[in-house]
């Protein structure tokens, strides 16, 4: 068994100046990576963008049931950080209303002759 964990960890902050006014973006990606073995792993990716006034989560959970089939479970979600919403993350209720989001259950399978 290869069992390891990969953690990861973006900021990036832009100043900019434009006609407008002036602003800064922050966008802030974090990864965490878990191979249970090597035919099974879950990664979760968080990003927050305080521009879009938003909080983006996505979910795979990858399977390898045998060599050339594949099934992968994933859910998306982002939500608003926007601070006048009524319905605003982190806030729990926030979770109930999420801007946008899916779950999909993706199923390959290799045909042979």
């Amino acid at each position: 068994m290869t069992k390891h964990v990969i953690v990861s960890t973006d900021l990036i902050r832009t100043g900019a100046q434009l006609p407008a006014g002036a602003f800064t973006a922050i966008v802030s990606a974090n990864r965490l990576e878990y191979d249970f073995d090597t035919r099974a792993s879950l990664l979760a990716f968080v990003q927050y963008d305080n521009a879009s006034e938003r909080v983006d989560f996505n979910l795979r959970f990858h399977w390898i049931p045998v060599i050339g089939d594949d099934v992968f479970v994933v859910w998306n979600s982002g939500y608003t950080t926007e601070p006048l919403s009524r319905f605003r993350f982190p806030d729990t209720g926030a979770l109930a209303r999420p801007l946008n989001g899916a779950f999909v259950v993706k199923v390959v399978h290799r045909l042979t002759p």
